[in-house]
């Protein structure tokens, strides 16, 4: 019989992650969410903490309270079943106890405690696998609501800081495309000019030698012959072909010389009885 591959398990969603999703699932005008929310401000009493807190807006709905505990690890998961009483401080508050999980199977069945809700990761979002059963709330006491409007203070300093993050880089990519197109115009400006040089040149060359590089002759044989001239100099070449240029006369001399005498011993032999 066939063995079946194990399933590769999925990694567990971060503190962080799960923030995310359940900022997600509770967003809009019906809820306010805060997260590390304290039991209390001040000092003399004993810290504890809610990963999240959900409050509802609707006064139709019943302005619910929701508490969330994340957990990421089966270790930290244990740890936290192992001292439940420590949630009472902040779940005493809440209409609603959530254990939002990393990963589904961090918890083993009949670990969940009968007081809590369960949600798990499900694609891009959660999903229930316990409804939280609905508690009985004490009254918000002055403490716990200066530390929720604590968190809601740091998350406002947390956006004005991430808007200013923003506008700052925003202000350095428009500065950069500017300073990139400033750039580019200059390097356009300046192949122009080499250009209208270029031409310029083409230009004065053939007013001076009558000739149309860019439609007549054998370019590379103009190149030469510029290179020789420049190479030897202009008075060099002149002198070069004056020189040949008696050599060549000389030579039609001598031919012609030798071409008469040839022709009056020619007729010497005709006339010779």
């Amino acid at each position: 019989m066939a063995r079946k591959k194990a399933t590769k398990k999925s990694k567990a969603l971060t503190s962080g992650e799960i923030g995310d999703r359940l900022a997600t699932k509770y967003c809009g005008e019906q809820w306010s969410l805060f997260f590390e929310v304290r039991n209390s401000t001040g000092y003399g009493v004993q810290e504890r903490y809610a990963d999240a807190i959900a409050m509802g807006m609707y006064p139709s709905k019943g302005l619910e309270v929701h508490g969330f505990e994340f957990k990421s690890s089966r270790t930290d998961l244990v740890r936290e079943l192992e001292s439940v009483a420590k949630s009472a401080a902040i779940q005493k508050y809440c209409d609603f106890w959530w254990l939002v999980l990393g990963r589904e199977d961090l918890i083993k069945a009949g670990e969940l405690p009968s007081t809590w809700g369960l949600m798990v990761p499900y694609r891009n979002g959660l999903r229930t696998i316990m409804v939280a059963p609905e508690l009985k709330p004490c009254t918000l006491d002055r403490r716990f609501v200066a530390s929720i409007l604590r968190c809601s203070k740091r998350a406002i300093a947390a956006s004005g800081s991430a808007a200013r993050e923003k506008d700052a880089w925003n202000k350095g990519w428009n500065e950069a495309r500017a300073s990139k197109k400033s750039d580019r115009d200059y390097e356009l400006q300046s192949k122009e000019r080499k250009l209208q040089q270029l031409k310029k040149s083409v230009k004065t060359f053939h007013e001076a030698s009558g000739i149309d590089i860019a439609r007549e002759w054998d370019l590379g044989k103009i190149g030469a012959a510029t290179r020789l001239i420049v190479n030897s100099g202009v008075d060099n070449v002149n002198r070069d072909l004056e020189a040949y240029l008696r050599g060549v006369r000389r030579s039609l001399e001598y031919c012609e010389k030798k071409a008469l005498e040839l022709r009056e011993d020619g007729m010497a032999k005709i006339v010779k009885p």
